[in-house]
């Protein structure tokens, strides 16, 4: 997550008219789809930290995701787990949150 946010910036900062996806009609504005895809994906990091402390230290991915996606079918859960997974591999990194035994912990501001 940490890359494709990286990436994102990166084009941010080209002089792009357009994107061509695989899938999909051209975007005409690839600045305001760009800044929609990484506000997308703060709003989701913010999500997993709010259900981090929530729900406290030991909250799996599982819990996170019936949190979080309440809204998507259930099918789907196991998708979304993966994407969860990247954000904590990159708010890990940033030590934001940490890795337990028997599921992940957010650092409060007294533990730094």
């Amino acid at each position: 997550m940490l890359d494709y946010l990286n990436a994102l910036k990166r084009l941010q900062s080209l002089a792009i008219t357009e994107i061509v996806p695989a899938h999909g009609p051209p975007v005409a504005d690839p600045q305001a789809k760009i800044a929609e895809y990484i506000a997308h994906r703060l709003l989701r990091e913010q999500q997993i930290l709010s259900v981090l402390r929530q729900l406290g230290p030991g909250t799996t991915i599982p819990q996170m995701v019936a949190q979080i996606y309440q809204d998507v079918d259930p099918k789907l859960h196991p998708v979304a787990a993966h994407s969860v997974e990247a954000h904590l591999v990159k708010l890990e990194k940033e030590r934001v949150v940490e890795r337990q035994e028997d599921g992940w912990k957010v650092f409060l501001h007294d533990d730094w």
